[in-house]
């Protein structure tokens, strides 16, 4: 567990300055020199790039984070995976650029009436869909290799400072919104190119066509293994993103823009589990492949526990300084309609942290079936409820719709693991934990209103953040979270 929590500290450092520049950037960047549909924009460009860019690989992404672990780089087995990622690619890249052309004009003219400024800037998904394809594959790559710090210094620090600098000129009238897309494009190709750039020294060039292949029966494992994998990826990746494109179907991009700044601030409740996930997938393929049940079981319910802490932590503070939070933010008023999305959405991803890291446990194990068959069953659902609550509720329905896929993938996944390994993530520390944050949440709503907004952030943000700190140190809550914060603090 050691290296995790190196890995672990280090990407937590990487997230909290990106945090603090996607803070910057959609709170107070975005808003002050965008308008919404602008934002819904360059949100619904590349959320529509990330779904279509998940299936390209053809399952290529968790075949490289689930094999790579069990060899060393430069192994003739790495060798067969790299080269069979390739192909895997490449068919997935011919696929896609047919279908594209075929149906451009078509989504252009669905788009045309609601969402005008999509239709003019479709073309543009392609390169993204490119870019995203690279970043995703190398970043797998990295992973496998148990390296996760670089891409995510590239993903969360390096493209929002570029996105800021390209969304500053074009209010300064630097650029048009043709530059402005342009720079957008660059921006995540080159991105791309540093994380696939890195994996170098990883063997990630050292391709060869002749090499010595897998041992029998292990490639049908492998591909039976990646297609499953294909929807796991696709489904993930359209919970989190089907939002904002329906919305921009179903309403128009304003809707999207507001809804898109809303949703950034309550997915901060998640930075915790995009800082563990990563690491801990390739440990826990480790301790399924040397079958040590009970280090899986120690780093399921520890990643359940602890992200339960993290994450409500930020939540905490999220409520606790919201309306004041919109106060500050430049034309906030267009946005603060949208402050029940922020509590919707960060409740839906506090009960994800809750569950624990249970995808990545079922994806490393031999059930991973289960993991795509949740996916199978819940993306549909996630579109199914969009259809039903954004007529009605509009940007709100889109939350809701979150909130219930949310709940219900995970609890299938916990029913699942229940059913075939005997384990649960629920601890008594769990619990005492769960009835502390209770505590705290109560808390939020005793404070008065602030005339100053960022007094009122400092205070209630700041006083029920620490109240919540301190019940974790008093009742020893987390033995990780207190020994990584005593390390941190140096005070060990």
């Amino acid at each position: 567990m050691g290296e995790i929590k190196k890995q672990g500290i280090q990407s937590t450092v990487l997230l909290g300055v990106g945090v603090l520049l996607g803070f910057f950037l959609k709170l107070y960047v975005f808003p002050a020199y965008l308008k919404p549909d602008e934002i819904g924009l360059l949100t619904v460009l590349i959320d529509m790039s990330n779904v279509v860019a998940s299936l390209i690989p053809l399952g290529a992404q968790l075949i490289f984070v689930k094999y790579l672990p069990k060899y060393s780089p430069f192994s003739d087995e790495a060798k067969s995976l790299r080269n069979l990622a390739l192909k895997l690619t490449g068919v997935g890249l011919i696929v896609f650029t047919l279908l594209f052309l075929s149906f451009n004009e078509a989504i252009i003219a669905f788009y045309k009436e609601k969402s005008a400024l999509l239709s003019r800037y479709f073309i543009a998904v392609f390169p993204l869909v490119i870019a995203r394809v690279i970043n995703s594959l190398a970043a797998a790559y990295s992973k496998g290799q148990k390296k996760t710090v670089f891409p995510v210094f590239v993903q969360d620090v390096l493209t929002r400072f570029f996105t800021l600098i390209a969304v500053v000129l074009y209010g300064q009238h630097v650029l048009e919104l043709d530059g402005l897309v342009s720079a957008y494009l660059g921006l995540y190709m080159l991105s791309a190119m540093l994380v696939f750039g890195s994996i170098q020294k990883l063997g990630g060039w050292n391709i060869s066509f002749k090499s010595k292949g897998f041992e029998k029966g292990l490639q049908r494992e492998i591909l039976i293994f990646g297609g499953f994998s294909i929807l796991t990826n696709f489904g993930s990746l359209m919970i989190r993103s089907i939002d904002s494109i329906m919305l921009s179907a179903l309403k128009d991009l304003e809707a999207a823009g507001i809804y898109s700044i809303a949703f950034f601030i309550g997915v901060l409740v998640e930075i915790p589990r995009r800082a563990l996930s990563g690491i801990t997938f390739p440990f826990l393929s480790s301790a399924f492949a040397e079958n040590k049940i009970q280090e899986v079981k120690n780093i399921y319910q520890k990643s359940a526990l602890n992200q339960l802490i993290a994450g409500a932590i930020i939540l905490v503070c999220i409520i606790a300084g919201l309306d004041d939070l919109f106060n500050i933010i430049p034309n906030g008023h267009i946005y603060k309609p949208a402050s029940s999305v922020v509590i919707i959405i960060g409740f839906a991803k506090l009960i994800d942290l809750a569950s624990g890291g249970n995808s990545e446990l079922l994806a490393n194990s031999k059930y991973y079936k289960f993991n795509f068959l949740s996916f199978a069953i819940l993306a549909p659902l996630g579109i199914g409820t969009n259809l039903i609550f954004i007529p009605i509720l509009g940007y709100v329905g889109a939350a809701w719709a979150s909130l219930i896929s949310m709940v219900l993938v995970n609890l299938f996944r916990f029913i699942i693991i229940y059913w075939k390994l005997r384990i649960v993530p629920f601890t008594a520390l769990w619990f005492k934990s769960a009835i502390v944050i209770l505590s705290a949440l109560a808390l939020t709503q005793l404070f008065s209103e602030f005339d100053n907004p960022y007094l009122g952030i400092l205070v209630k943000s700041g006083g029920c953040g620490l109240y919540l700190i301190a019940m974790v140190y008093i009742f020893k809550l987390s033995p990780d979270l207190i020994e990584i914060s005593d390390r941190f603090l140096k005070r060990k």
